[in-house]
């Protein structure tokens, strides 16, 4: 009583308190991330190692096996899957629900790292992964054109386009799949390579050491001190060509970082094998509507809004379209776009909650009459589900499916305080009393009324948000997010409901309308009608009476039990009802 006490005696502080509350929630709603479904993080981490050139038995044995036995004393461990094929392995743990994925993965790393010194020169750096589902591609680009040839398209992706597209805001990684990567090849003549006396070892320390860049040193005089570099890298095919593969003297030399076995003279690259200006063989193959294409594989940024990602994205590529397809003729066509059914789902979601609203406007003017008790009421909904926006962003929800089918289903539970202290103001109006007590008191007396409504509500959804496992990360943002709003709704009867009450409803009951009009005539038209759906379900009378009470009567009870009769009276079975 306190509470309304205070609404009631300082309206513009409680108009200023949700005008805030309003305000930071508006501002939380833009940047609430918008997603399909809400962040899940299965309990999963992937474990990749690539061993070139070995066999799936050499794999598991050097690779695969040592990974296993490091990991496998890991709490929280379910289970462990690997896979061994040819130049890789693949080891999948699988935690129990529950664990946290990131300190996980921490212990997986560690692990790992003491085993790196066991596992074979020539094999890769582990690389760990964790599943997120929120980590899945977005969006598929395919990139053609019909002037330039494919090789010089994947390089003019590879330079320009794919930077340009990692740099937009939100994207995490651009893949690249398909096309034809420019490689210098070096085929050695094996006969050529037997009579010269050499092996490829030879050649490959040749062009290990030969071709390269290294720093040079300082030169210092008097004044200044310049850094040199020793500038070894070749920048053509032909300057491969000209890489020394003995000493003219057949002796060591210090100066060439391979000796030969044979030949007074120095002997080249080009003597044993040739230098081609080539493209790598291709392992995946991209076309689109028959042609060849680059595909362009879009990844977004965990926590990022996809809506927003992709609609940079898009505007990203219609500025490339402008720059660059006149000059390359590069034609930019999105194959598959994920952020049209989040946009849908998120789209359907919004249009049942304003169409909600509206139907719940529609009935709640139909029985309480008039633009101003339904005002009141509406307040209630915008007012709790604006300031819910700001505990979700608090709590780093996301605007998805659930979030979102929580607000639509919120819309009947918002109105229920509202409604029922409302009507209990009302029924203190048309017994006589002022707006200002009637707020007071019809807010006292169903306050213990509306307490145990919210808090039904509340202790049914706490539960539901608590669970654990997938399907506890799942609903929790469906159960807290009707939690909080339910509680607004509470505040909200409370203040701002008996405060706008008490200013601007008159002293008149629901059931006698005031007026002439079509409207009014509705109005009356319905209560008749009400009422005698009323009668003809219950069809009773107090003792005493003789008859039956009118059908279009409203019946209350008093302190003392005394029945007053609010609507019009008329004539039923011959007995005309009293006003008392």
């Amino acid at each position: 009583m306190g509470l309304t006490r205070i609404a009631l005696t300082r309206p513009v502080a409680i108009c200023m308190f949700f005008m805030a509350l309003a305000a930071m929630g508006a501002v939380a709603y833009t940047r609430l991330p918008v997603a399909r479904f809400p962040n899940i993080s299965f309990p999963s981490v992937s474990i990749s190692v690539g061993y070139p050139g070995a066999a799936p038995e050499d794999v598991e044995a050097l690779v695969t096996k040592p990974i296993e036995d490091a990991v496998i004393g890991l709490s929280g461990v379910d289970t462990i899957q690997s896979t061994s094929s040819e130049g890789s392995s693949r080891v999948t743990v699988r935690f129990l629900e529950g664990t946290d994925i990131n300190i996980a993965s921490i212990d997986i790393e560690r692990k790992v790292n003491q085993v790196r010194r066991r596992l074979p020169a020539d094999a890769s750096d582990p690389s760990i992964s964790k599943a997120d589902v929120n980590a899945f591609p977005i969006m598929n680009i395919a990139v053609s054109s019909d002037k330039i040839s494919l090789e010089d398209l994947t390089t003019l992706v590879t330079d320009q386009i794919q930077p340009l597209l990692q740099s937009v805001d939100g994207v995490a990684d651009v893949g690249l799949s398909g096309g034809l990567r420019r490689q210098i090849q070096v085929r050695v003549d094996p006969l050529k390579l037997q009579s010269y006396g050499l092996s490829l070892t030879q050649i490959q320390s040749a062009l290990a050491n030969q071709n390269l860049a290294l720093p040079g040193g300082p030169i210092r005089t008097a004044q200044r001190v310049y850094n040199t570099r020793t500038q070894a890298l070749a920048q053509t095919p032909d300057d491969l060509n000209t890489i020394v593969l003995n000493s003219p003297t057949g002796g060591s030399n210090a100066g060439n970082a391979v000796v030969g076995t044979s030949g007074p003279g120095p002997i080249y690259l080009k003597d044993v094998a040739q230098v081609i200006d080539t493209h790598a063989s291709q392992s995946s193959f991209q076309r689109f509507n028959g042609e060849d294409a680059v595909g362009l594989v879009i990844t977004q940024q965990v926590g990022a809004n996809s809506l927003r990602t992709a609609d940079k994205v898009k505007n990203t590529l219609a500025q490339l379209q402008r720059s660059l397809g006149q000059q390359s003729g590069a034609r930019f066509d999105v194959v598959n776009d994920q952020s049209i059914f989040t946009r849908a789902a998120v789209d359907d979601v919004q249009r049942n909650l304003y169409l909600a609203i509206i139907l719940t406007a529609a009935v709640m003017l139909l029985f309480l009459h008039t633009i101003r008790n339904t005002l009141i009421v509406l307040v209630a909904i915008p007012v709790s589900i604006i300031s819910t926006f700001l505990v979700m962003y608090a709590l780093g929800f996301n605007l998805d499916t659930m979030s979102l089918m929580a607000l639509a289903l919120l819309i009947g539970i918002l109105v229920d305080d509202s409604i029922v202290v409302l009507e209990s103001i009302n029924r203190h109006l048309a017994r006589g009393e002022r707006p200002w007590e009637a707020a007071l008191n019809g807010r006292s007396e169903i306050g213990l009324a509306a307490i145990a409504i919210t808090l039904t509500d509340v202790v049914v959804y706490v539960p539901v948000a608590f669970m654990s496992g997938n399907v506890g990360q799942l609903f929790r943002e469906f159960g807290l997010t009707i939690v909080a709003a339910t509680l607004f709704s509470l505040l909200v009867s409370f203040t701002l409901t008996p405060m706008m009450a008490s200013r601007l409803l008159k002293r008149e009951s629901l059931e006698n309308i005031s007026g002439w009009g079509p409207w009014v005539w509705l109005l009356r038209g319905w209560e008749r009608g009400f009422h005698r759906l009323e009668w003809g379900i219950q069809d009773t009378a107090p003792k005493g009476h003789s008859g039956a009470l009118a059908a279009g009567a409203y019946r209350c009870l008093d302190a003392r039990n005394d029945v007053f009769v609010l609507a019009p009276a008329y004539r039923r079975n011959g007995v005309r009802s009293a006003g008392r």
